[in-house]
């Protein structure tokens, strides 16, 4: 069963992206998403939840990422957080 899941970013400087992401797709697939929508490259993007760096060849549902859970995206090469929250 396919349960998608209202994906809103919220950063620092109040910016909210709305995504429609299933949860059977990968973190790869949100990584392509804030790329797109962004323009800040995977390569620069992790994602944590539940203390624990995401894999990207892994879905959400492997995760038990639900509505209402937080993420957080760490960039690297010194930018600031932005944190992620699933409504």
């Amino acid at each position: 069963m396919r349960v998608f899941v209202k994906f809103v970013v919220e950063t620092y400087g109040d910016l909210t992206i709305p995504m429609d992401i299933d949860s059977t797709d990968k973190v790869q697939r949100i990584m392509e998403k804030i790329e797109e929508k962004e323009g800040i490259p995977i390569y620069h993007q992790r994602i944590i939840f539940d203390r624990k760096q995401l894999f990207r060849e892994e879905t959400l549902q492997y995760y038990n990422i639900q509505e209402g859970d937080m993420m957080c995206l760490i960039l690297r090469q010194g930018r600031l957080p932005a944190f992620y929250r699933f409504k």
